[in-house]
């Protein structure tokens, strides 16, 4: 027992004073040396600059994405230009047609010499009592106004001039303001005021026997419905309101129309099946038209954009490129830009870089011919002075 016992001992004593593994020892040798060397650089001071890593060169592709980028920052300046020019071209005169600025304003005259030549003209007719003429006035200042984008200042001479054509029952004329009110507030994103006015606009067209404004009136109150998610009611009214009244006036262009508003109302609800069937009927109907470019050219464009969305590109780029050309050929610059951007959307979505930078250049060269054209005239000076506007420039 007592020779296990200094066995055990010995053993123990043995393996405490034994020098380390050789291995151990190089491994501590070799941090030692890693902490010194790093103390020794934390002393150190270089001169000169400093060293770094330059960033790998940016290639073609990704030159061409961040263009595309900066397309899509400033969609919504051009979308809401778009809306401006439709507006204007839905506004009416009444009475005798008076000058538009692309008429009137040059290097010499501006809105507001425009404006003041007007009021001067008022205050004469005013002083006679010709209320007709102050009111025709009244209505064309209104419409001089949104041309400059003083909403507020249209909206107070449109009321007034509707005043003054209620006072003088000049039903016509009533017709002509109410709508001008309505498309306004509608542009302005104030839904319960357009449909009001609409609405209105119906009522005095039934009065006069005016089936033509009456139906026109119907169907912007559809719209409004299915703006406000009321689809249902507004696709009844199309269907069993709207579209009947234009068979019965023969007015092709009217259903032709209606038809494609049928249609996106069906999209807004993503049925697709319904909206594509609507857009073709559209379609037929372009194709014996007097003007079948320019109803062509929308129809295919929107049927094209129901494809891109279900990402049937090839469809949609045999649709978007027919379009194109009856866009030129009808001389719409604006449609045919909006159709270059969906293009060069889906060249880049399917990673066909050269069609994609040949269509963004289009769409580039188009915008910024629009948007010279639409800036010699002074207008837009709310555009013109936001942060957004400089995007486009």
């Amino acid at each position: 027992m007592k020779k296990l016992l200094v066995c055990a001992m010995t053993s123990c004593l043995f393996i405490f004073f034994s020098p380390p593994v050789q291995g151990k020892h190089f491994e501590n040798d070799a941090s030692a040396k890693a902490l010194d060397s790093l103390l020794m650089k934390k002393n150190v001071v270089k001169i000169g600059p400093m060293e770094y890593e330059l960033p790998p060169e940016k290639t073609t592709e990704q030159l061409l994405e961040e263009k595309y980028d900066e397309k899509h920052a400033g969609a919504k300046v051009i979308e809401q230009l778009f809306k401006q020019q439709q507006l204007i071209i839905t506004l009416k005169q009444t009475g005798q047609a008076l000058p538009l600025p692309s008429h009137s304003v040059n290097a010499r005259f501006t809105f507001s010499d425009l404006e003041n030549a007007f009021q001067r003209s008022l205050q004469a007719y005013l002083q006679l009592g010709n209320m007709e003429m102050v009111s025709n006035l009244q209505n064309r200042i209104g419409i001089l106004h949104v041309e400059n984008g003083a909403y507020e200042k249209a909206i107070n001479s449109f009321q007034q001039a509707l005043s003054n054509k209620e006072a003088l029952k000049n039903i016509q004329g009533e017709l002509a303001v109410c709508s001008n009110l309505a498309s306004l507030y509608g542009f302005t994103g104030q839904a319960n005021e357009a449909y009001s006015y609409y609405d209105r606009v119906r009522k005095l067209a039934k009065k006069a026997g005016n089936t033509a404004s009456e139906v026109s009136a119907l169907e912007q109150l559809a719209i409004l419905k299915a703006e406000k998610g009321q689809y249902q009611d507004a696709e009844q009214d199309m269907i069993k309101r709207v579209i009947p009244t234009y068979n019965r006036l023969r007015n092709l262009k009217g259903r032709i129309n209606a038809y494609n508003n049928l249609a996106s109302m069906y999209l807004a609800e993503e049925k697709y099946t319904e909206s594509r069937w609507f857009h073709l009927q559209a379609i037929k109907l372009a194709m014996l038209s007097s003007h079948m470019d320019d109803d062509l050219s929308y129809s295919l464009y929107q049927l094209g954009k129901i494809k891109k969305i279900q990402k049937e590109y090839d469809l949609a780029i045999v649709d978007y490129q027919a379009a194109a050309s009856h866009a030129e050929r009808s001389g719409d610059e604006w449609l045919r830009m909006r159709i270059y951007d969906d293009l060069g959307d889906i060249y880049l979505q399917t990673k066909d870089y050269a069609n994609a930078s040949t269509y963004l250049e289009a769409y580039e060269d188009i915008k910024n011919k629009l948007i010279r054209t639409y800036t010699k005239e002074e207008g837009l000076q709310a555009y013109k002075e936001s942060p957004e506007w400089t995007v486009l420039l």
